[in-house]
């Protein structure tokens, strides 16, 4: 896939998506002209693109996809504060999905008002 079809499928900016080329994050094929980016590359913008929604920090997140890309000889205090920092991301996105869905209701209801006030004008 091509720089622009991957931004199309993640919904990231070609900016972001070189960063995380750059930073190490993601990798791609060089090809003759342009760099070739894989389903792999794309799922794991996705999964980027979530976690940073979460609040994750790009620290944490190359911390993940290291962790994803392979079995790791952890030790137990880093086992328990990679739980810490995903307990911690679970709470925020729980907070965040509830803030969401507070906005979701507030829209709605603001909806109903404007239909009325458009049925009273008519």
């Amino acid at each position: 896939m091509t720089i622009q079809q991957v931004c199309k499928q993640s919904g990231l900016t070609i900016d972001t998506i070189r960063y995380y080329e750059r930073i190490g994050l993601i990798g791609a094929e060089k090809g003759t002209y342009f760099k070739n980016y894989s389903q792999q590359t794309l799922e794991t913008l996705v999964a980027i693109k979530k976690l940073r929604l979460a609040g994750l920090s790009i620290s944490e997140i190359k911390l993940f996809l290291s962790i994803e890309a392979g079995p790791m000889d952890l030790s137990r205090k880093q086992i328990d504060s990679i739980y810490t920092v995903i307990d911690k991301a679970l709470k925020r996105a729980k907070i965040r999905a509830k803030e969401i869905a507070e906005s979701q209701l507030l829209l709605e209801n603001m909806k109903r008002k404007l239909i009325g006030v458009a049925n009273e004008n008519k």
